[in-house]
């Protein structure tokens, strides 16, 4: 979107505006009327919109400043049109080095401070601190609020993350005891049903084998006892009783033979089945492989979880050192105990000396900015004194309300 899309968007919208509404406009207003949080946008094009905030609705710096995002200083430089930048051959170069110097050392956040250490005119402060330090630095300004959303959402991830992972653990133990009674089980029974019919088969065939040798015997006597005819007959009707005994044998021995033949298909499929069952252990297992790989990448997400929380601590520490360094530096918001008066928190907060404060039937919580000076570098109403006196004396008189 187009710079001029932009300021059509606001004009058209503080126009639309009854004029006892127009003070009453925030900057959650001025973004869902842009699409986009102010801050986020290039400081250019906030120096357009401040221009024709001032100009055509006659709206006071700081209340410029406070919705788009500006300082009061960014402010007058757009309304009196300034310039920020060309002073190339008018800034000595040992004053950059400096300025820089005290940048790296976290000793300055913003052009006042390069006004309070160096003792610079304001628009080369300016000029310094964006067209040198923050270009060539590569700075990128870190919104307070983005970086505590997404520790937020780093928190959640790790959370789910964890939930996950003992869900997975849980799982890989119920399936793998549940495929080890399988497989036991399924061995088991077939190892028994096969000895049983080992054992059967191997009785009948002993008793067929003892029917031939007992008709063999016969046989060799026979060859003593023909004598006669009544003799020759009986032998005779002997050798057909035992012949029909030995074709019941052999009947049942083809019947054991089929029930042999079923006890190998049912074995064939049994082992179909377990090799299906090997199959989906593969498969489940290729499973598992994902999930470490899952894991590992969760790992890594932590690692960089820790890093920027490392990293967001030592920036802390850093800044929270720079306000309290001196007097002059310390917020206007604090109290001669130390405690805040801007902001309070609506219920007690583990970990921090928190002052209870009673009007009326309301309670608020005001904390010890002293004891816990990271809030301050956090806090976007911060303002150290010598800021206020600095701004008090340069900043002119705020034109009439519309």
């Amino acid at each position: 979107m187009s710079v001029n899309e932009l300021v059509s968007k606001v004009r058209d919208f503080m126009r639309s505006l009854p004029p006892d509404r127009i003070r009453e406009v925030t900057r959650g207003d001025l973004t869902k009327v842009l699409g986009i949080d102010p801050i986020k946008l290039p400081r250019d094009v906030k120096m357009v919109i401040a221009k024709i905030l001032y100009n055509e609705f006659k709206l006071p710096y700081r209340w410029i400043a406070s919705r788009i995002a500006l300082s009061p200083n960014d402010v007058q430089l757009a309304v009196k049109g300034l310039r920020i930048s060309g002073f190339e051959g008018r800034v000595d170069v040992n004053v950059i080095v400096s300025a820089i110097k005290l940048f790296r050392e976290g000793k300055i956040r913003n052009p006042n401070d390069l006004i309070v250490e160096l003792k610079l005119d304001p628009e080369v402060a300016e000029h310094i601190f964006y067209d040198i330090i923050i270009r060539n630095e590569g700075i990128t300004t870190l919104n307070v609020v983005e970086a505590v959303q997404k520790l937020e959402e780093y928190l959640r991830k790790i959370q789910g993350y964890s939930q996950d992972i003992e869900v997975v653990e849980r799982k890989v133990k119920e399936n793998i005891n549940t495929y080890k009674t399988y497989l036991n089980y399924s061995l088991e029974n077939f190892k028994k049903e096969l000895d049983e019919e080992l054992k059967r088969v191997e009785t009948n065939v002993n008793e067929v084998q003892e029917r031939l040798n007992n008709i063999k015997k016969e046989l060799r006597e026979a060859d003593i006892k023909i004598g006669g005819l009544t003799e020759l007959s009986e032998y005779i009707r002997n050798i057909g009783t035992d012949v029909n005994i030995l074709k019941d044998e052999i009947k049942n021995i083809k019947n054991d033979t089929n029930i042999l033949k079923s006890f190998k298909d049912k074995t064939l499929s049994s082992l179909e089945s377990l090799s299906n069952d090997v199959n989906n252990f593969k498969v489940w297992l290729k499973g598992v492989e994902d999930l470490l790989s899952m894991i590992s990448r969760i790992f890594k997400g932590l690692e960089e979880v820790s890093t920027f929380l490392t990293t967001l601590t030592l920036w802390l520490k850093v800044q929270s050192e720079v306000i309290f360094s001196s007097e002059g530096m310390k917020c206007v918001h604090i109290d001669s105990e130390g405690y805040c008066t801007k902001h309070a928190f609506p219920t007690r907060i583990s970990g921090l000396n928190i002052k209870e404060v009673s009007k009326g039937n309301l309670k608020k919580y005001y904390p010890n900015v002293m004891e816990s000076k990271w809030l301050c570098v956090l806090c976007k109403s911060y303002k150290s004194k010598i800021e206020e006196e600095f701004l008090e004396e340069f900043e002119e008189e705020e034109p009439e309300e519309y």
